[in-house]
Formats: C-alpha cells, structure tokens, sequence
C-alpha cells in the first residue's frame, strides 16, 4: 500500500517528536500544526475514517514475520484448511496405526510360542510348527469353511 506524501510527511513528524494517537482523539505537535492546516480533511474538520463501513473491504494478503525477520506469505485460510487436515487424517490413521501395532504384538508372541516349542522338542522344525498353526487357523474360505456353513 502507498502512503501519500501527507501521511508519509505527519508520520515523520510524529515519530520524530515521539508523539502519537492518545485515546480517540489525535495529538500533534505544534511543529506539526502547519503541516496539518493545509490538508483538506483538516480544515474542514472531517473525523471520519478514510473508507465508510458500507463500502467493501480490500482483500490483503496476510504476511507473518518470523523472529529471523523472514516474511512468510500465508494465503487467507491457510491454516483452517491445514488444521482441518492435519485432524482428519489424525483421526484417520490413529486406529490404523493401533490395529498395526496389535497386529505386531500379536505375530511376536507367536514367534515366541514357536521358539519356545522348538526349544522343548528338538526334532520340530519352523515349518513343521507353522504347518500345525495354520492347520488350527479357521478361515473364511475353503472346504472347511463350506462344510462349517451346512
């Protein structure tokens, strides 16, 4: 946004004498007293804002500086659309990732139980004992399962 040559002169006034806006009404200083007589608005005595509550509001882009002074261009609604997101794939993948975990901890109790049978009886292979899970499975599919179903 471009300041024009009045705001730009009263707020080298202003910041030069330390002297700002106090409460609603404006403070100036009286070195700054003739630069404000020959504005228009000034004379006139108009104290309304610049634009009326009844017109649009110009669309900005926001910007963020960061404490390295960085300016971060976010778009308006960059982080509703990313909080929104972030929490629907939390609330997606937080029982996926319970079900894999259980899914783990089951199949290393199973490895377990093998190599503690394996332990006990020497002439046992892996795939002997693999073998005897799988025949003790119940599945789904298969001859067993239409036999189950009759």
């Amino acid at each position: 946004m471009k300041m024009s040559t009045f705001a730009t002169a009263a707020a080298a006034c202003l910041a030069a004498s330390g002297i700002g806006v106090s409460g609603s009404a404006f403070v100036a200083p009286q070195s700054c007293s003739s630069l404000l007589q020959h504005h228009p608005r000034v004379q006139a005595g108009d104290n309304t804002p610049p634009s009326s509550p009844s017109s649009p509001r110009p669309t900005t882009r926001t910007t963020t500086t960061t404490a390295l002074n960085a300016i971060i261009d976010v778009p308006l609604g960059f982080f509703t659309v990313t909080g929104l997101s972030l929490g629907i794939f939390n609330a997606i993948m937080r029982p996926v990732n319970r079900q894999v975990l259980e899914e783990r901890a089951w199949q290393s109790r199973l490895d377990e139980a093998r190599v503690e049978r394996m332990a006990q009886d020497p002439t046992l292979t892996e795939l002997d004992l693999i073998r005897e899970e799988a025949e003790a499975v119940v599945g789904p599919y298969g001859p067993d399962a239409m036999e189950r179903r009759e």
